[in-house]
């Protein structure tokens, strides 16, 4: 039962959200002068490296202009602007027959273009230095400035970004609306009104396809800033400011403030364990982090400031617990999300797998932001902690990987269930080694129960890992504080013949984690089995108990958990039905060949098809009515 406080909020958001806001955009917002120094300091070590001689081969062309406008928004060494921006000049394609015409290597070492995506990055900060430095830069950076820009259109031109790449596409959308307007060439301008109209009317009718990411949503609320700030185009303006209210009521939403952090499932993160990103510099900059700096921004952008999202949105991440959010991110019906935050722990689950970076299913419990959250993890280079980085696509960008398998999920309440099948092209990837089934869990202070019987686990090592084994079907309950969780694999393949497939496992690591393992097998082991297509598979149920401020509430709740059992387990090589009882009603999963996109998936409850939803409430759709119009903008 959602309490009256959160749809009080809820509804008032809708109103709220639609009230004008204040542009800024003729103010300069300044950063703090201790942020600043800081930044400046930080980048002595580039200039040391650059000042006299070439970069080091590692050296990527967003640092070097990130360090040119922090030396512009300090006001420091204006001296060393020319030689920053000559270097990444240098490094941009200037060979008007190539198609990467324009665009700039990503690291000095490269050869050419190997990541499309670095003229969007680079050209918004040139455009935030030319917009607001431009006047103080000496003559000769201002030409390299203007001849980056200049070559840098013809490559945001031709960089053709899908709308549903949604962080590269608004920076794309928004630098050519700025540099068509700034530079007086209409062609881009009206190129960027055709993308960004595109772009908004995706969105309306398939949500943000990038949904909740911690790294990316910094990205989304730059490139919207730029456009709401510096777009001359009133229409713009508008659509800008309709998204940042669409994303910033994403983030209030799903901010699970008792842990400060941006809770549930995501769609990208670059830390597994925490799900912090550099997202941390927009919500620092607004009040909503307590801490003295955002540790984990990865750059501050300087006008943060600028647009202010409504003050209801932080009320509500505070104040409106429980909440239900859901949302849609994509074309498919199961590409959806779902999240119910309690006050003391949240769980999330969804649809369907968006990468080889999301957490598709996920527990956040109150704590330090430098505490583990619980995650399910599909896991083939032996790294559930998300610690080994690999080298990836052609510009070798060093990220660390999970595997792409089926997943469904879906979500009611407390519970959520997924389904996951491994397929033949699962092993085929790179670095493969086995293939195991995580479910990462912070450790416990409060108690662990195995099959209703406390349990005691020794202390383990990397060496010697400490491990219980879990039968078939059986029930683990962790305590933390009040609230709780309860693991069920209702349903476990793979290779191996064991009885027992999962277990319990502490392997000494330094995070305060333990994690609930199924080894499906050796890649060697599941070769064998790559003609049935689907090599391996698990089905994982998790509930969460909230509010069991006694032994006796929590007593009750895990007696429940422990007595509940799956309603239906039906497995084949043509289909996959799995059925459990949840406390507000069942769950089930149902899957078919081809184990993937081609595949029909059936899930209960169904899933949820609009914008964002809080509480039953639409708040996505009124959000984007001033962007789904296809009228196209005049000069």
């Amino acid at each position: 039962m959602i309490r009256v406080v959160s749809i009080a909020i809820c509804v008032g958001l809708v109103g709220v959200l639609h009230a004008p806001a204040a542009t800024g955009a003729e103010t300069r917002a300044v950063l703090p002068q201790a942020i600043l120094r800081e930044s400046v300091a930080k980048g002595e070590s580039l200039w040391r490296q650059v000042a006299d001689t070439e970069p080091r081969s590692g050296t990527g062309c967003r640092p070097i202009l990130a360090y040119a406008l922090t030396l512009c928004e300090a006001r420091e060494h204006p001296e060393r602007i020319e030689r920053l921006l000559a270097l990444v000049r240098r490094m941009q394609d200037v060979a008007p027959k190539s198609r990467n015409f324009g665009n700039l290597k990503w690291y000095w070492r490269d050869p050419g273009v190997t990541d499309a995506n670095a003229v969007d990055f680079c050209m918004h900060d040139a455009l935030v230095i030319h917009i607001r430095h431009g006047d103080w830069l000496p003559e000769a950076a201002r030409k390299e400035l203007s001849e980056l820009m200049r070559l840098g259109v013809e490559g945001s031109l031709r960089h053709r970004v899908p709308a549903d790449y949604t962080n590269i596409s608004i920076l794309n959308c928004g630098n050519l609306i700025v540099l068509g307007e700034h530079l007086n060439r209409p062609d881009a301008s009206q190129e960027g009104y055709r993308r960004f109209d595109a772009f908004c009317q995706w969105t309306a009718a398939h949500g943000i396809h990038e949904f909740c990411s911690p790294t990316y949503y910094d990205i989304d609320l730059n490139g919207l800033l730029m456009l709401h700030s510096y777009a001359k185009n009133a229409r713009q303006r508008e659509q800008a400011e309709a998204l940042l209210k669409l994303f910033w009521t994403d983030i209030g939403a799903n901010w699970f403030s008792p842990a400060q952090r941006l809770g549930g499932c995501h769609s990208r993160s670059y830390d597994y364990l925490y799900g912090r990103g550099s997202l941390d510099w927009h919500v620092w900059v607004q009040g909503w982090l307590d801490t003295a700096k955002p540790d984990r921004a990865e750059r501050r952008e300087p006008w943060s400031r600028e647009w202010t999202p409504p003050p209801a949105l932080h009320a509500m991440s505070i104040n409106s617990f429980p909440r239900r959010v859901r949302e849609h991110w994509g074309l498919l019906a199961t590409e959806t999300r779902c999240h119910m935050l309690y006050r003391d722990i949240s769980l999330s689950c969804s649809g369907a797998c968006y990468g080889s970076q999301d957490m598709p299913l996920t527990v956040d419990l109150p704590g330090t932001r430098d505490v583990p959250r619980c995650y399910f993890i599909a896991d083939g280079r032996d790294d559930p902690y998300g610690k080994k980085k690999y080298e990836t696509g052609s510009a070798k960008h060093l990220k660390a990987l999970h595997l792409q398998p089926l997943w469904a999920g879906t979500q009611r309440g407390g519970d959520a269930l997924g389904l996951v099948v491994y397929r033949g092209t699962d092993l085929a990837i790179p670095q493969v080694t086995r293939v195991q089934s995580h479910f990462v869990l912070r450790r416990s202070s409060d108690g662990i129960w195995l099959g209703g019987k406390r349990l005691s686990l020794p202390a383990g090592s990397a060496e010697n890992p400490s491990e219980v084994p879990i039968p078939n079907g059986q029930c683990l309950v962790l305590r933390y504080g009040s609230a709780a969780v309860g693991v069920r694999w209702p349903w476990i393949d793979g290779k191996k013949s064991q009885q027992s497939y999962a277990a319990l496992v502490d392997d000494g690591n330094t995070f305060g984690c333990l994690r609930l393992t199924v080894d499906h097998g050796t890649r060697a082991e599941l070769e064998t089995n790559v003609a049935a297509h689907a090599v391996a598979g698990a089905a994982l149920w998790v509930r969460v108990g909230s509010n069991l401020a006694s032994d006796a509430d929590f007593q009750r709740w895990r007696n429940a958990f422990e007595a509940a059992r799956p309603s239906s387990v039906q497995s084949s090589d043509k289909r996959m039905r799995i059925v459990v009882p949840g406390t507000e009603g069942p769950l089930s999963i149902d899957a078919e060949p081809p184990w993937d996109r081609a595949g029909r998936v059936s899930l209960v409850p169904e899933p949820f098809l609009g914008v964002l939803e809080i509480d039953g409430k639409d708040v996505g759709r009124p959000l984007l009515d001033a962007v789904n119009s296809t009228g196209s903008t005049k000069d």
